[in-house]
This record gives structure tokens, C-alpha cells and sequence, in this order.
């Protein structure tokens, strides 16, 4: 059995975008709780902008 294509393997396909926005994700500073010591710490994390 052949195998055929109808387009290139290198051709590029058409973008979806979708209507929702992109969300936004920024680094910030977290407080932490430290279970083994009972202290406090701050932590960097991603967080969402909502």
C-alpha cells in the first residue's frame, strides 16, 4: 500500500487562535510556612494574575 499526502511535510499549518485572552503569569513572593521548624520563609513562585 502507498502512502500519499496532499500537502508538504514541511508546509505549515494555519494557526487557531482562540477568543479567550492569553493569561497573564508574573513571578512574586510568596509566605511559607516551614512544617519541620515552625518558621516562616518566602518563597518565588508563578502566580496567575487573577
Amino acid at each position: 500500500m502507498e502512502t500519499h499526502f496532499t500537502h508538504s511535510y514541511f508546509e505549515r499549518r494555519p494557526i487557531v487562535k482562540s477568543k479567550t485572552p492569553a493569561v497573564k503569569w508574573f513571578r512574586e513572593w510568596v509566605p511559607q510556612d516551614i512544617a519541620a521548624t515552625g518558621g516562616k520563609c518566602q518563597i518565588l513562585r508563578w502566580v496567575n494574575a487573577k
